[in-house]
């Protein structure tokens, strides 16, 4: 008698009675678990002593004095929905999509354009910024401890900024090598 039924590739639980060597019976609810099928997969080793930018990207700048819709679509436009609020070429903040919405003013149209980026940002002061020699370690430690979706990273050849991400440094992390 089967312990279990499989159905798409899930196993439910059923009660099985047996009989012990005393002669008593036993019961009890006896579950296999998921069956996966498919072979394991191992993520590719990834130097985490490399520079930050193997997992930087372009970064989507804002200036302080944007109005909120503006932010909004284009904050709509980055891919990790995130973008660095800048000063006079300095980066003073990491602004989401979500954070933004969060803050989002009460008030029609007119009170949504008089508002700027500054007026909702908590503390505008300033934001780490990591340098291009910094590791893929250093980036990481720094985003946890910040607690920020992402960090401006700058450039070494121009002193351009550039962003990296909690995602996509994940993204670098757990990437599957390809055939």
């Amino acid at each position: 008698m089967p312990i279990a039924e499989q159905r798409d590739d899930v196993t439910t639980p059923r009660e099985e009675k047996t009989v012990t060597d005393d002669g008593t019976r036993a019961g009890g609810i006896v579950d296999e678990g998921i069956v996966d099928e498919a072979p394991a997969r191992t993520a590719s080793p990834v130097d985490l002593d490399a520079p930050v930018e193997a997992a930087a990207r372009a970064a989507t700048l804002l200036l302080e004095s944007t109005p909120l819709p503006v932010a909004w679509a284009r904050l709509h436009q980055d891919p990790d929905g995130c973008a660095v609020v800048v000063r006079d070429g300095l980066p003073i903040a990491v602004v989401t999509a979500g954070g933004l919405a969060e803050r989002w003013p009460a008030g029609g149209p007119l009170v949504q354009h008089r508002t700027t980026l500054h007026d909702v940002l908590d503390h505008p002061c300033g934001v780490e910024v990591l340098g291009a020699q910094d590791t893929l370690r250093a980036a990481g430690r720094r985003l946890l401890t910040t607690g920020l979706p992402a960090l401006p990273v700058r450039r070494r050849s121009d002193r351009s900024l550039q962003v990296v991400t909690t995602t996509g440094l994940l993204a670098l992390l757990l990437a599957v090598p390809r055939p």
